[in-house]
């Protein structure tokens, strides 16, 4: 009988094949987040946080086991520590950059079908994390961004009130400077007004209001022109929500200067559009810090 050639090398092939596909196959990637490796480590050390960003882990099928701040395991529920993957993190640098290697054991099964349907599971669940982290939105709470002075002169009136009623004097203070600058023709923005506070001692409180206005004056009486440098630099938090919790998008600018290492130049502004009571349940408004 006359030897098929063609038939020996398919089955051949064929063998190889079924023995490479119960062999061990390792995948890793990498990648470099713009965070902190310690905001990093908090997401991933939370597994009801994954639930923002991942596309294919979070179900019941797998456990998450936290070997340290910066090392983590996932292991389905049902399979051998064989099918584990393994994620690290190292700092990259001080100033917000971290690197992510995620490892994942499969079978050869597993990798031969990822060639085929062109499906990297690794690499979409880094670029998942990767946009999420580095959306300020998520990190801080808030939408926050980092913009130039676009309105540099401002002119004030400052007040000091007893710290029982200190947003109470506001809406009268926005009127009284109204009335001046139409008074005086001096041109305003009147669709918004902005707030700052200074603690003069534990029972008085110092209330800067302000409104944008388009050119210089000399001010007179108890107002005052204030005027930012042309390329300066504001840091933005947007709020909409209880009055009550601006302090928690106060706590997340702090945090944000913290982190990109910038230093505040002036009091924090806060603003609100033109007809707002800032004591009102719901408000929407802005937090603005000058940075360096």
């Amino acid at each position: 009988m006359k030897f098929r050639w063609p038939l020996m090398i398919l089955l051949i092939a064929v063998v190889l094949a079924a023995t490479a596909g119960f062999l061990p196959h390792t995948t890793t990637r990498k990648a470099l987040i713009k965070v902190s490796i310690f905001d990093l480590s908090a997401q991933l050390s939370d597994f009801q946080k994954w639930q923002k960003w991942d596309r294919l882990i979070v179900d019941k099928r797998y456990s998450l086991h936290i070997n340290s701040p910066a090392s983590f395991v996932l292991q389905k529920r049902e399979d051998s520590p064989k099918s584990a993957q393994y994620i690290t993190l190292k700092a990259v640098s001080a100033d917000m950059l971290t690197q992510i290697e995620w490892t994942k054991n499969e079978t050869g099964f597993e990798w031969l079908a990822t060639k085929f349907n062109g499906k990297d599971e690794v690499a979409d669940q880094l670029n998942s994390l990767k946009t999420f982290a580095e959306n300020p939105s998520n990190l801080y709470g808030f939408p926050v961004r980092v913009s130039q002075v676009t309105e540099p002169l401002i002119c004030l009136d400052r007040k000091t009130v007893g710290k029982g009623n200190i947003k109470d004097n506001i809406p009268q203070m926005v009127r009284q400077l109204s009335q001046y600058l139409s008074a005086s023709n001096i041109p305003y923005k009147r669709d918004y007004y902005y707030v700052s506070y200074f603690a003069i001692d534990d029972k008085n409180t110092e209330i800067a209001v302000g409104v944008s206005v388009t050119e210089e004056f000399k001010a007179k009486d108890n107002f005052e022109l204030l005027k930012f440098p042309v390329n300066g630099r504001l840091l933005i938090g947007d709020y909409q929500g209880p009055s009550n919790g601006i302090n928690k998008l106060y706590a997340a600018l702090d945090k944000y200067v913290t982190d990109k290492k910038m230093s505040k130049v002036a009091l924090p502004m806060e603003k609100y559009p033109y007809n707002a009571t800032p004591d009102t349940g719901t408000i929407k408004m802005q937090l603005i810090y000058p940075v360096y």
